[in-house]
Protein backbone atom coordinates (compact mmCIF):
# COMPACT_ATOMS: atom_id res chain seq x y z
CA UNK A 1 0.00 0.00 0.00
CA UNK A 2 1.40 3.38 -0.97
CA UNK A 3 0.46 6.59 0.82
CA UNK A 4 -1.92 8.59 -1.40
CA UNK A 5 -0.17 11.61 -2.86
CA UNK A 6 -0.65 14.26 -5.47
CA UNK A 7 1.48 12.86 -8.31
CA UNK A 8 1.91 16.33 -9.79
CA UNK A 9 3.29 17.92 -6.61
CA UNK A 10 7.04 18.32 -6.40
CA UNK A 11 9.28 18.93 -3.41
CA UNK A 12 10.06 22.64 -3.24
CA UNK A 13 11.55 23.07 0.25
CA UNK A 14 13.38 21.04 2.91
CA UNK A 15 13.86 21.98 6.56
CA UNK A 16 15.60 19.90 9.22
CA UNK A 17 14.68 20.27 12.89
CA UNK A 18 17.30 18.81 15.26
CA UNK A 19 15.49 16.78 17.90
CA UNK A 20 17.02 18.79 20.74
CA UNK A 21 15.36 22.00 19.53
CA UNK A 22 11.86 20.85 18.59
CA UNK A 23 8.66 19.96 20.38
CA UNK A 24 5.85 18.07 18.71
CA UNK A 25 2.19 17.44 19.40
CA UNK A 26 0.82 14.31 17.76
CA UNK A 27 -1.15 11.21 18.54
CA UNK A 28 0.01 7.85 17.16
CA UNK A 29 -2.22 6.74 14.33
CA UNK A 30 -3.37 10.23 13.36
CA UNK A 31 -2.14 11.81 10.11
CA UNK A 32 -1.38 15.23 11.65
CA UNK A 33 1.41 16.81 13.69
CA UNK A 34 2.09 20.25 15.14
CA UNK A 35 5.70 21.22 15.80
CA UNK A 36 7.47 24.21 17.31
CA UNK A 37 11.13 24.98 16.92
CA UNK A 38 13.49 26.43 14.38
CA UNK A 39 14.18 24.40 11.28
CA UNK A 40 17.28 24.85 9.17
CA UNK A 41 16.60 25.23 5.45
CA UNK A 42 18.48 22.85 3.18
CA UNK A 43 19.04 24.13 -0.36
CA UNK A 44 18.94 21.31 -2.90
CA UNK A 45 18.96 20.62 -6.64
CA UNK A 46 16.73 17.52 -6.61
CA UNK A 47 14.79 15.67 -3.94
CA UNK A 48 12.60 12.57 -3.78
CA UNK A 49 10.59 11.00 -0.99
CA UNK A 50 8.45 7.88 -1.03
CA UNK A 51 6.79 5.70 1.55
CA UNK A 52 5.11 2.33 1.20
CA UNK A 53 3.64 -0.42 3.36
CA UNK A 54 3.01 -3.99 2.30
CA UNK A 55 -0.32 -4.10 4.14
CA UNK A 56 -2.26 -2.26 6.83
CA UNK A 57 -0.68 -2.43 10.26
CA UNK A 58 2.79 -3.18 8.90
CA UNK A 59 5.79 -0.83 9.24
CA UNK A 60 6.18 1.83 6.59
CA UNK A 61 9.31 1.91 4.42
CA UNK A 62 10.41 5.49 3.86
CA UNK A 63 13.01 6.42 1.26
CA UNK A 64 14.47 9.93 0.97
CA UNK A 65 17.20 11.26 -1.29
CA UNK A 66 18.27 14.81 -2.09
CA UNK A 67 21.18 16.14 -4.12
CA UNK A 68 23.01 19.33 -3.20
CA UNK A 69 25.18 20.86 -5.91
CA UNK A 70 26.52 23.80 -3.90
CA UNK A 71 29.44 21.88 -2.41
CA UNK A 72 31.57 24.65 -0.99
CA UNK A 73 33.43 23.89 2.21
CA UNK A 74 31.13 26.12 4.27
CA UNK A 75 28.01 24.32 2.94
CA UNK A 76 29.51 20.90 3.60
CA UNK A 77 30.53 21.80 7.16
CA UNK A 78 27.11 23.34 7.88
CA UNK A 79 25.29 20.23 6.64
CA UNK A 80 27.72 17.91 8.42
CA UNK A 81 27.08 19.71 11.73
CA UNK A 82 23.32 19.97 11.17
CA UNK A 83 22.85 16.31 10.22
CA UNK A 84 25.09 14.90 12.95
CA UNK A 85 22.02 14.32 15.10
CA UNK A 86 18.52 12.85 14.89
CA UNK A 87 15.64 15.12 14.03
CA UNK A 88 12.47 15.76 12.05
CA UNK A 89 12.44 16.54 8.33
CA UNK A 90 9.85 18.92 6.88
CA UNK A 91 9.12 18.54 3.20
CA UNK A 92 7.09 21.26 1.48
CA UNK A 93 5.38 20.44 -1.79
CA UNK A 94 4.32 22.65 -4.68
CA UNK A 95 0.63 21.91 -3.89
CA UNK A 96 1.10 23.76 -0.55
CA UNK A 97 1.12 20.62 1.64
CA UNK A 98 3.80 20.21 4.27
CA UNK A 99 4.79 16.80 5.58
CA UNK A 100 6.89 15.93 8.61
CA UNK A 101 8.96 12.77 8.49
CA UNK A 102 9.78 11.48 11.93
CA UNK A 103 8.44 12.09 15.41
CA UNK A 104 10.25 12.59 18.71
CA UNK A 105 9.74 8.87 19.38
CA UNK A 106 10.90 7.82 15.89
CA UNK A 107 13.19 10.58 14.53
CA UNK A 108 15.12 10.44 11.25
CA UNK A 109 18.87 10.32 10.75
CA UNK A 110 20.02 11.69 7.40
CA UNK A 111 23.32 10.49 6.00
CA UNK A 112 25.57 12.87 4.09
CA UNK A 113 27.86 11.65 1.33
CA UNK A 114 30.12 13.58 -1.04
CA UNK A 115 30.82 12.03 -4.44
CA UNK A 116 31.42 12.53 -8.15
CA UNK A 117 34.03 14.13 -10.34
CA UNK A 118 31.84 17.20 -10.30
CA UNK A 119 31.28 17.16 -6.56
CA UNK A 120 27.74 16.69 -5.27
CA UNK A 121 26.41 16.01 -1.82
CA UNK A 122 23.78 13.34 -1.33
CA UNK A 123 21.49 13.42 1.68
CA UNK A 124 19.56 10.21 2.18
CA UNK A 125 17.87 7.69 4.40
CA UNK A 126 15.95 4.46 4.02
CA UNK A 127 14.12 3.56 7.18
CA UNK A 128 11.23 1.66 8.61
CA UNK A 129 8.71 3.82 10.43
CA UNK A 130 5.71 2.88 12.54
CA UNK A 131 3.63 5.52 10.69
CA UNK A 132 3.36 7.36 7.40
CA UNK A 133 4.68 10.92 7.29
CA UNK A 134 2.36 13.40 8.98
CA UNK A 135 0.73 16.52 7.62
CA UNK A 136 1.95 19.64 9.39
CA UNK A 137 -0.69 21.70 11.16
CA UNK A 138 0.03 25.41 11.43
Amino acid sequence: MTQPADKHAQICSLLFFPLSGVTAETTPGTPYIRITGTGEKIDFATAEFSETAEENGQPIEQDFKATVTNTGTDVYIRLQNLLATYGLLRIDYTNQTRHIIGTPDAPVFISLKQSGTVATLTLSFIRTSPEFSKILLT
